[in-house]
């Protein structure tokens, strides 16, 4: 045994240069371009929860396939940071190339080696569409690996036959599930290349069917699709954005050897038939004694400098641009990364206007103090700014899990604990132990003064890789202080609280009025509603809140809020009292101009707006006059 595995793992050790280049790149493109700290940050169910210790880690030895997932959940931990996260993909796709060439090398020979880069190309392009494909590529690599095994195995002699196999095959199935399927097929398509390996061949593949069926009945308490496809593509979490095209990918990359294998060995029996020749085993007889011209082309500069310029080419162009700009932005909102936020969503709206970044864009404008002023200088929509809980709350199961992620940290902002706590509850039975999850269900027992129910989510997130050093800390400070009195954060959040948080049959609008009943110094209740009222043009109930702003330390009247105040005036004569406070003559002038150029247009609204969008997009004027259509580039 240990011969077999120098025998493999000496042919791993012999990369050539191309090689080299290409897993370089590779590493440096899912690092500056995938980033795989977006999927770490992403409340979405692909990425796998993981925690230290026995109790986490038996759970996934009790059934099949359980080994492979928990290596893919602990590595998939070190996507935290981007740069050893690239490292982990890339090491995967470099094993997957490894096994690859192993077990193509008998069959194709030197003339196809560009073919063992095919799974990693696939590979990456799941990753291209941010699902998350560790445990499947780590499965492909086990079944891959036991089918050289097997095939090195069978130069031992006959007798290994049939107890390598079997026995290969139950540790196939155990650490991989439905990898084993894949084990038999490459082992089948073995033999069906050498003389008389047709029963054989048969043999593998009713093996691999009945090992599952086996195991199920006698072993495992598992469902048949656990049984038989866990870690395969049809079993295979991923996410919703073209989900079929994730689906084909997943499929392509386990099948791609099987086919490739398959291909070449009916090749080679045509060819052999054809020219009278007796069949010899493939594993004797790898290559013609006269290089084909393949073989020639192969060794030259073009058929690499080809192969690397076809996978750049489909591999840019299967990027899923628009996800990956909506995950980077909530990225960048659980990090609390403000600026960066606004940034990411300015450049992905001068592309793709997503009413879902709506929701980060004014959390982020609300924290840098921007809202009032600066909230039409990015896409707006009615609905994107806080959405109504009776509806939410009916519905959270049609709501992606990232976006009910969001409506709870926003309601948590704005005091509102209790509607936060279900939310947060909805994601932690969907996605487990996420640490953003226990992170808020945690803070949200602390203010409720439940520290014993705190307790219990921060010894969970305690056993977190990343996050255990913060719930430590946490710990420490409950213990010295059970009611965290001295929390300035929690005391904030205490004083938010309306006397009566919870769900009712009621529009946004009272829902946030309850939370400036409450406190009346409640800025965020305060913008929201504002923001609210202009986002559906209700500019009397706007101008009737405007009084409010005495209760915070604004500078003058808001921008926003003054334009506002000019389109109500002109469209109702009526003059609005602003309380000591005056609107900005910069403001004055620019209603001036958009009014002069609606009106030199006669009615024209389309010919009015492109004319008025280079000066004005930025302004509730054309909000309000143009709607959501064309606002914030």
């Amino acid at each position: 045994m240990p011969s077999l595995i120098g025998r493999l793992s000496g042919s791993a050790r012999r990369i050539s240069p191309g090689t080299v280049i290409f897993f370089l790149l590779f590493y440096l493109y899912v690092w500056l371009r995938i980033d795989p700290s977006l999927l770490y940050f992403w409340a979405s169910p692909v990425l796998p929860a993981f925690s230290l210790g026995s109790e986490f880690r038996s759970g996934f030895l009790v059934h099949p396939g359980g080994p492979v997932e928990y290596a893919a959940a602990f590595l998939s931990q070190f996507y935290y940071y981007p740069w050893a996260g690239s490292l982990v993909i890339t090491a995967a796709a470099m094993l997957m190339w490894a096994s690859s060439r192993s077990y193509l090398k008998p069959i194709v020979g030197p003339s196809g080696k560009l073919l063992h880069f095919v799974p990693a190309v696939l590979f990456l392009m799941l990753y291209n569409r941010y699902d998350h494909a560790l445990a499947l590529g780590l499965a492909f690599v086990l079944a891959v690996w036991g089918a050289c095994l097997y095939v090195q195995s069978r130069r031992l002699g006959s007798w290994v036959r049939l107890p390598a196999f079997l026995v290969l095959l139950g540790l196939v199935y155990y650490a991989g599930a439905g990898a084993s399927l894949l084990y038999a097929l490459l082992c089948g398509l073995m033999e069906l290349a050498a003389p008389g390996g047709v029963a054989f061949a048969l043999l593998c593949f009713a093996a691999g069917a009945v090992v599952p069926w086996l195991a199920r009945r006698a072993v495992c308490d598992v469902t048949p699709a656990e049984a038989y496809v866990r870690l395969l593509p049809l079993f295979h979490p991923r996410n919703v954005a073209n989900a079929v095209i994730g689906l084909g990918l997943g499929l392509g990359l386990c099948l791609s050897l099987a086919l490739i294998a398959a291909a070449a060995v009916i090749w080679r029996w045509a060819r052999r038939g054809k020219n009278g020749l007796r069949p010899r085993a493939i594993a004797q007889r790898a290559v013609p004694a006269r290089p084909s011209s393949a073989g020639l082309l192969a060794k030259g500069f073009w058929a690499p400098a080809a192969l690397f310029l076809i996978t750049a080419v489909v591999v840019w162009l299967s990027f899923e641009t628009r996800l990956n700009g909506f995950i980077a932005v909530e990225s960048c909102a659980r990090l609390e990364e403000w600026d960066k936020v606004l940034e990411r969503a300015r450049q992905i709206h001068a592309r793709n206007r997503d009413p879902w970044i709506c929701y980060d864009v004014n959390r982020a404008l609300f924290h840098t103090r921007r809202l009032p002023d600066e909230m039409f200088s990015y896409y707006q929509h009615p609905a994107a700014l806080l959405f109504p809980p009776p509806k939410l709350m009916d519905n959270l199961k049609s709501f992606p899990f990232e976006l009910v992620m969001k409506f709870s940290d926003i309601f948590y902002e704005l005091g509102r604990v209790n509607e936060s706590e279900h939310m947060a509850y909805e994601v932690f039975t969907w996605t487990g132990n996420r640490p953003m999850v226990l992170k808020r269900l945690a803070m949200i027992n602390i203010i409720k003064e439940r520290p014993a129910a705190a307790r219990d989510y921060l010894l969970a997130l305690e056993k977190d890789l990343i996050d255990g050093r913060w719930a430590r800390d946490c710990l420490s400070r409950l213990g010295a202080d059970p009611s965290s009195a001295g929390d300035e954060d929690v005391r904030r959040i205490r004083s938010l609280v309306p006397a009566k948080d919870d769900v009712k049959d009621i529009p946004v609008e009272a829902v946030l009025e309850e939370c400036l009943q409450a406190n009346k110094s409640n800025r965020m209740a305060f913008e929201y509603l504002m923001g609210h009222l202009l986002l559906n043009r209700r500019l009397d109930e706007a101008v009737r809140n405007l009084p409010r702003l005495s209760d915070f330390d604004y500078v003058g009247v808001p921008r926003s809020y003054e334009e506002a105040v000019l389109i109500y005036q002109l469209a109702t004569g009526h003059r609005v009292d602003l309380h000591g406070r005056s609107i900005s003559p910069q403001t004055m002038e620019r209603f001036r101009g958009f009014y002069q150029i609606i009106n030199s247009y006669r009615g024209n609204l389309a010919g009015a707006r492109q004319a008025l969008v280079k000066d004005y997009e930025d302004t509730y004027f054309y909000y309000y006059v143009f709607g959501p259509v064309g606002v914030g580039t």
